[in-house]
């Protein structure tokens, strides 16, 4: 990914709350800290794969 800062807090507040809106939940308690992890790595992920540095498998393209 290019460190020019559009991956942010913000992009994952933005999408959680897209998320929300539409009826999706964080867990409460302890679960919520991991799955908030998890979820921007699926972020970044995502974010690689639309801007075209990833393929849907996860492997980097040149």
């Amino acid at each position: 990914m290019a460190d020019d800062g559009r991956f942010n807090i913000g992009l994952i507040y933005d999408v959680t709350k897209v998320l929300e809106q539409h009826g999706y939940r964080l867990p409460e308690g302890e679960g919520r800290t991991s799955a908030l992890g998890a979820f921007a790595g699926v972020l970044l992920h995502l974010v690689d794969t639309y801007e075209g540095r990833r393929d849907v498998l996860g492997d980097k393209v040149a």
